[in-house]
């Protein structure tokens, strides 16, 4: 094939999505009832923000796919008064995650950014709900971290004298939390 009949190179669209997780989960009703146009799942809401989408999951994360991060804040403040307990409760984590949508491509993964053929909006559900567990995972290893310190530190403080370092109430509330 010469360059003169050669095929026009294929050039990959740019997907990026965005995960936000609280430590708090939404109340999935009221999410819902607060936004007219939004698709209501098992556990997600899905919306339209400028050329993109929104996913709120009931476990407190919200993904953004091709949402302009301008319009990141905004949108987080709207669903605020939405999570369990108070509007107040803090970001624990965010991640970031790029697909590029290369036709006649094999579905593969490139320098940490998954390479797809078509990007349907089956597949970004999945690939939206992937890396909101993953974000909300990190609060539950920081739970876990945190725990495993102090059962180290029981554990050497029995080992060494035989006996708990804690009042009985104290390590009540500590068995209780661990489980």
């Amino acid at each position: 094939m010469t360059a003169a009949t050669a095929p026009p190179p294929t050039v990959a669209k740019r997907h990026m999505f965005g995960a936000v997780a609280f430590a708090e989960n939404f109340n999935m009703k009221s999410v819902a009832a607060s936004l007219a146009s939004a698709q209501r799942s098992a556990g997600t809401v899905v919306f339209a923000a400028g050329n993109g989408s929104v996913h709120a999951f009931s476990f407190g994360v919200v993904v953004f796919h091709n949402v302009p991060t301008e319009e990141h804040a905004a949108i987080l403040e709207r669903l605020r008064p939405h999570l369990e307990g108070n509007a107040k409760v803090p970001v624990i984590s965010e991640e970031r995650f790029e697909v590029a949508e290369t036709p006649a491509t094999p579905v593969t993964m490139e320098g940490g950014k998954l390479v797809l053929d078509s990007l349907t909006p089956d597949r970004a559900g999945v690939i939206a709900l992937t890396l909101a567990q993953s974000a909300a995972m990190e609060y539950y290893e920081a739970i876990i971290q945190k725990l495993s310190e102090e059962t180290a530190k029981l554990i050497e403080h029995l080992r060494k004298t035989g006996s708990a370092p804690l009042r009985i109430r104290a390590l009540h509330r500590f068995i209780g939390e661990a489980i």
